[in-house]
Formats: C-alpha cells, structure tokens, sequence
C-alpha cells in the first residue's frame, strides 16, 4: 500500500479488499455448491477461490501501475 497517495486512499482500498473478499468466498462457496457434501467440492472452492485471487491480484497491480504512470506525467 505504500504507493497509494493518501490515508484516504488506503481506506478506501482496504474497505475494497474487506468487500472483495466477502465476494470471493460467497462466488468460491456457490461455485463448489454443485458437488456439495461430494470430494470435488473442497477443490473446486479452493481453486475458485485461488482463480480470483490471481485475478484481483493483477487487477489491483494494474490499477497501481497506471496511477503511479499518471502522476509521472
């Protein structure tokens, strides 16, 4: 977080990731729900829940790089 402008600005990104991932349990449980109480279902919640993460991790690595790129110019 330390390329984050403000305090503002971590807040709010905390208050994000606090949301995003209250998100990305309920989509990784509702993923798996079709095999509930079978063995996939532990593997189709943790690779969701993995899929996601790698996903917002580049979101978030995007979002950070074009803003430190805007401030440069």
């Amino acid at each position: 977080m330390a390329k984050l402008p403000d305090a503002e600005s971590k807040q709010k990104l905390k208050e994000s990731q606090r949301a995003w991932l209250a998100f990305r349990d309920a989509e990784a449980a509702f993923q798996a729900d079709g095999e509930r109480g079978g063995s996939m279902a532990p593997l189709i919640y943790s690779t969701t829940a993995s899929e996601l993460t790698q996903a917002r991790i580049e979101a978030l690595r995007k979002q950070l790089s074009s803003e430190q790129h805007a401030k440069k110019q």
